[in-house]
């Protein structure tokens, strides 16, 4: 774990030495401890004083005993140990030995009879730096630096190794083929409780995967470029197989060339996606084979999508539906516009009608009825409208029967002759609620659109022609229905628009 500062909060594509604590950044004022240990208890003076002055965020406890250093290290936190070379009971070498036995806390040998074969002798035991002591006083600022230094490194390589073991991703560097580094996450990736299990981490590729991998270590090894990541199959000690994201970069570990790996396992993420995919084969399997037309429409009001069942119902093949405005579908009636209209607001507007039927033209021109069921579907993060449209011509039939209404929905009022209309009476009235109740509503929705778009004469443009068509249309029927009745009555009253009402395409209302 000595090593933690090479690793990179960003590899750069060619590998070079990296400070992490570079990029962090360390509170300027947060208080430094310093355990002094000299058994010249005048150096301890010295320090107190001028150390302050130089940074005001130390605090300094001077002991002059070895033996109190590490009685004061049990019982109090301290952020740096600088300690003299020459002392009696223990030197500050054999000090500093016996700290890293139990403490990381950073050490600075700070002597006055030092020599480069003490230097080597401090640092090969652990310490942080290695000072000369000197008579002039501009000295204590460097200490105070160097002190600074080594405990802020500190600060961020305890930063640095508590994120890495509390990552969530499995974290590798590997040199010469060799794992020289794994943190805990990575264990658990592969089932295993000791780095030293792992000697190869080659050997835990998937055979079918494993030439890909070595190849991928090999690239980033020779040309230190980093892509995107890449999805391989894991083999953990119990023989599991598991899917793994890999990100790889090149670093430099101990002088030499390596990579830096963060390993994620997808498994379950994969599986998921492989239902969901699974899920929507057997649905769009279902729609296909679905006896009942089923169409689909985002919340502009264009359709999406239609199944075969619905293309046999009208005739039209799916371009001739596919892509056009629900106010625009060929299968819809002139008649029935603004009750589609009617429908698809309350729809945008999050709510949906319950079961309706309705006339439908088909395309060779004959008509039918229809019962429509509607609901809200989420397609691709996007909620769309999808309805069933089921077949109900002969039911419907059988119901106007049943109520000596109509025996045909495509009777023809041109063909009704008088003698047999003044001959049967009730059945004209029942017929006349039947037509005027096929009126008012459209006619009332026109009246309430008129005023809906007269904040936004834009909406009105659009569908102008339909609405004065769909109007016309209207009072012609109405016309040559009551013109072929002479005696009247029980007529529900039906809220007509004048024509010269109707917004033109320039005029706003």
């Amino acid at each position: 774990l000595e090593h933690w500062s090479i690793i990179p909060l960003n590899t750069p594509s060619r590998c070079h030495p990296i400070h992490v604590h570079r990029n962090v950044v360390v509170d300027q004022t947060d208080t430094i401890r310093i355990l002094h240990v000299d058994d010249d208890m005048s150096q301890g003076e010295f320090l107190k004083y001028f150390l302050p002055v130089s940074d005001g965020t130390f605090s300094i406890n001077a002991v002059n005993d070895p033996n109190q250093a590490l009685k004061e290290l049990r019982t109090s936190r301290y952020d740096c140990v600088v300690t003299d070379y020459v002392m009696p009971k223990l030197n500050g070498i054999e000090l500093a030995a016996m700290i890293r036995k139990e403490y990381d806390v950073p050490i600075i040998i700070y002597t006055g009879q030092g020599s480069e074969e003490v230097a080597e002798a401090a640092f090969s035991v652990g310490i942080d730096d290695y000072m000369r002591k000197e008579m002039d006083p501009s000295h204590y600022q460097v200490l105070a630096k160097r002190i600074r230094s080594v405990v802020e490194k500190k600060r961020v390589d305890i930063l640095y190794r508590t994120v890495i073991e509390q990552a969530r991703d499995a974290l590798i560097i590997v040199v010469d083929n060799k794992m020289v580094f794994a943190n805990k996450a990575f264990l658990d990736l592969l089932g295993v409780s000791e780095a030293s299990e792992i000697q190869n981490p080659f050997d835990f590729t998937a055979s079918e995967d494993r030439e890909r991998v070595v190849r991928r270590y090999k690239e980033v090894i020779n040309n230190g470029k980093s892509r995107e990541y890449h999805q391989y199959k894991a083999k953990r000690k119990n023989g599991e197989i598991i899917d793994v994201e890999v990100s790889t970069s090149q670093v430099t570990y101990n002088g030499k060339i390596g990579i830096l790996s963060f390993v994620r396992d997808i498994t379950e993420r994969n599986k998921l996606e492989q239902e969901k995919k699974e899920t929507q084969e057997r649905f769009e399997s279902l729609v296909k084979l679905a006896p009942d037309g089923i169409v689909t429409m985002n919340l502009n009001g264009t359709v999406t999508t239609v199944n075969p069942a619905f293309s046999k119902l009208t005739g039209f093949k799916d371009e001739e539906i596919v892509g056009v405005n629900l106010l625009k579908l060929p299968t819809i009636q002139k008649n029935d516009f603004l009750r589609n209209f009617k429908l698809f607001r309350y729809a945008i507007k999050g709510s949906l009608p319950p079961p309706f039927t309705f006339i439908y033209k088909k395309k060779d021109g004959t008509k039918g009825w229809a019962e429509a069921h509607a609901c809200f579907i989420d397609f691709k993060g996007k909620k769309e409208i999808l309805a069933i449209i089921r077949e109900v011509t002969e039911r419907k039939q059988l119901e106007l029967m049943d109520k000596n209404k109509v025996n045909d929905f495509n009777w023809s009022f041109k063909e009704l002759d008088p003698d047999q209309v003044n001959a049967n009476r009730q059945m004209i009235t029942d017929l006349l609620f039947l037509i005027s109740d096929e009126l008012v509503n459209p006619l009332n929705d026109l009246n309430e659109f008129m005023k809906n778009v007269k904040n936004d004469p834009k909406q009105i443009k659009e569908f102008s022609p339909i609405i004065e068509e769909q109007l016309k249309t209207s009072l012609e029927f109405l016309k040559e229905i009551t013109s072929r009745i002479t005696d009247v009555y029980n007529i529900p009253e039906v809220e007509v628009i004048d024509q010269e009402n109707i917004v033109s395409q320039n005029q706003p209302a």
